[in-house]
């Protein structure tokens, strides 16, 4: 009790990051003319699945605007999202970012990812893939709702969620080309087109993306790699997303390609030059389709309905070959070749009704049925120059899962929102779980003050029960949390808030070694005690933000997690010159961190903290035109990121620099 009181009243101190808001129904000429008592009243969906504002929603949540995608330069999703307290990251290049959110680590598995309200978490592993396959450029704003959210989504909300929201076909019609061009054989081409007739109410937006990034040069690079000159270090992404409104009805497509190279993961040619290099994950390649269909019906005024129908795949496709072993005297070597389908059809009925304006209620069933492969399918050649066979399907299982959910939301008194919600999960392969969610928001004046409690829990995944030896056994890992966050305006300019919270996840997954195989089990726990602060101004043609985030994340025995950093800050500014040319400086500290193994080039499992810059500035030319140049890393700083396989850690890009040229037209 003690070093709970110690923690809360440290903690106390702080103040917590609220970056500049967005709304859907808002222009972005009139978001810019907001100040922050406004913006704070504008509203998210993802946090209630209805719309609410940020100060009454019961959880901790940031917006990421495009106004600050665009003039901040963001190539990919953490880009975007380095900004935000709480956020560190595993990145490995060629082939994936993981985001881990208020300490809580993981394959990007305990997070739950959302296009438009839709999750895009491969269906397999429960993770997503945070590289650039993601088109920013048709984004509205990224909502990010800090803490578990399985009361209401279910399994993988287990530390927050992330919704991106596109663009909406009813904003008017309007049509944008992009082309940029970079250090390290950066190419990115965009372009997007929406219409919208408001007499027929019929609407649609389309747009695409192609991207191709080498990453860096980190060929010969000293330390920890020994790599040959021939490294291997690609990422081809490419988007293609769809949105039409019709009256009550409304449909979206998402494609989604990322094709890389995981050279990066491990080469070991100079490791032992007595050994045959082999090169693994040379060519990574997987595609996430998305299709859903939504009917809503909110012609009564005090209740609601809507479907969705929905249809998701997520397959490593067939082309991917995971390793290449070299040729010597004794053996002609060999090539892998993976293929590994994924899909799921699914459908959510949910219905709201408000008998009067101090009630809300809102209840909603979901019904799916995932098809899942076991393991990859895995074809081997005989030779390190022959491409193998293409594999067969690989044994599938079934997972039938039937979700109901409820709410309530009721205002007690002037300014005080109590919250309620329970959600029943009963899984073929899982079985049944049960999460709650309590809270009060009190919203009055220049304070706001909430008091959560929440529990969500991630569903073992194929991946984990075939995984090695398997274990058929899993239970599903289970997070309770407790948070108190606050926030006072000082002025229509500036506001400073706070937020401190304990999670205490259980039945957590690790990995068993035995002596000729490994697997999968449920084994301890981890507690996360963590604390989040900022400070927002926001005047005329002025953003500044700066965050403070202090995260203990310890294992049952009190050892501090690895790859989770206990300090950590964001910081930034953008200022408009004129209305048409703007400048932004931002960047973030990542402190000292812990390896998830010892690292021989230094001999100690420490990864040392630095500090990453960026900017970008942004001129509107005349005629529909507009030009950017970005840097990343400015200063060029030497850092790394956290490993758990080869090599030990992770150098990140030195300095780099784009150039992109826009035309937009309505």
């Amino acid at each position: 009790m003690n070093r709970i009181m110690k923690f809360f009243f440290a903690a106390a101190g702080l103040v917590l990051l609220v970056l500049p808001l967005s709304a859907q129904e808002k222009t972005l000429d009139e978001l810019l003319a907001l100040d922050l008592s406004e913006l704070l009243d504008l509203k998210v969906v993802s946090a209630l699945k209805s719309p609410e504002t940020i100060s009454r929603t019961p959880a901790t949540v940031r917006v990421i605007t495009s106004e600050q995608i665009r003039d901040g330069g963001c190539l990919t999703l953490e880009d975007a999202l380095s900004d935000l307290p709480g956020f560190q990251f595993r990145n490995i290049l060629g082939f994936n970012s993981y985001s881990f959110i208020r300490g809580i680590p993981g394959q990007n598995n305990k997070i739950l990812l959302l296009v438009d309200g839709l999750q895009i978490n491969e269906l397999n592993s429960g993770g997503f893939y945070g590289g650039g396959q993601f088109n920013l450029a048709e984004v509205e704003r990224i909502e990010v709702i800090y803490g578990p959210a399985s009361a209401l989504y279910g399994t993988n909300a287990l530390s927050g969620i992330i919704n991106i929201v596109t663009r909406d076909p009813r904003a008017g019609s309007s049509g944008r080309v992009s082309a940029g061009w970079g250090t390290f054989g950066a190419r990115l081409a965009e372009a997007r087109y929406g219409s919208y007739d408001k007499k027929a109410d019929f609407g649609f937006t389309a747009a695409a993306m192609l991207k191709r990034n080498e990453k860096a040069d980190l060929a010969g690079a000293a330390g920890d790699f020994n790599w040959t000159e021939d490294i291997e270090n690609f990422e081809n992404d490419a988007a293609v997303q769809a949105r039409v409104h019709f009256k009550d009805f409304e449909a979206g497509f998402l494609l989604q390609d990322e094709n890389a190279s995981r050279a990066t993961v491990e080469r070991t040619a100079g490791e032992d030059l007595s050994i045959p290099w082999s090169d693994h994950g040379v060519n990574w390649h997987i595609r996430f389709i998305n299709v859903w269909a939504r009917y809503s019906y909110e012609k009564k005024k005090n209740w609601s309905f809507r479907n969705t129908a929905y249809y998701r795949n997520s397959t490593v496709l067939d082309d991917t070959i995971s390793e290449i072993e070299q040729a010597t005297s004794d053996s002609p070597g060999r090539q892998f070749r993976y293929y590994r389908p994924n899909s799921l059809i699914g459908n959510e009925a949910q219905i709201q009704w408000t008998p009067d304006p101090r009630w809300r209620f809102s209840a909603g069933l979901v019904l799916e049925r995932e098809r899942l492969a076991e393991g990859f399918s895995v074809t081997v050649s005989s030779s390190a120059d022959a491409v193998p066979a293409a594999p067969l399907s690989p044994a599938m299982m079934t997972n039938r899962l039937f979700s109901a959910y409820a709410q309530v939301q009721g205002t007690a008194a002037e300014g005080l929102d109590l919250f309620l919600g329970l959600r029943h999960d009963d899984s073929s392969y899982y079985g049944a779980v049960n999460t709650p969610r309590l809270g009060v928001v009190y919203n009055r004046g220049r304070l706001t003050a909430k008091a959560l409690y929440m529990r969500a829990f991630r569903a073992p995944k194929p991946w984990d029960y075939t995984a090695g030896a398997g274990n058929s056994g899993l239970r599903p890992e289970k997070i309770d949390s407790f948070e108190i966050a606050g926030g006072w305006s000082f002025s229509s300019c500036l506001r400073l808030d706070l937020s401190v919270y304990r999670n205490r996840l259980t039945n957590l997954l690790r990995r068993e070694d035995g002596t000729t195989n490994s697997r999968w089990i449920n084994a301890g726990t981890l507690t996360t005690d963590g604390g989040e602060a900022g400070l927002i101004f926001r005047r005329g043609s002025w953003r500044a933000w700066a965050s403070y985030t202090y995260t203990a994340s310890m294992d049952e025995a009190g050892v501090q997690a690895p790859e989770i950093a206990p300090h950590g800050a964001a910081f930034g500014a953008a200022y408009a010159f004129t209305p048409r040319l703007t400048l932004s400086l931002r960047g973030c500290y990542f402190g000292e961190r812990k390896n998830p193994k010892i690292i021989p080039s230094t001999g100690s499992d420490r990864i040392e903290g630095a500090i990453v810059a960026r900017a970008a500035l942004s001129w509107r030319l005349s005629a529909g035109f507009d030009v950017q140049l970005a840097v990343d890393n400015l200063f060029d700083a030497v850092y790394y990121h956290p490993s758990n396989l080869p090599p030990s850690r992770y150098r990140q890009p030195p300095r780099s620099f784009r150039f992109a040229v826009g035309y937009s037209f309505r």
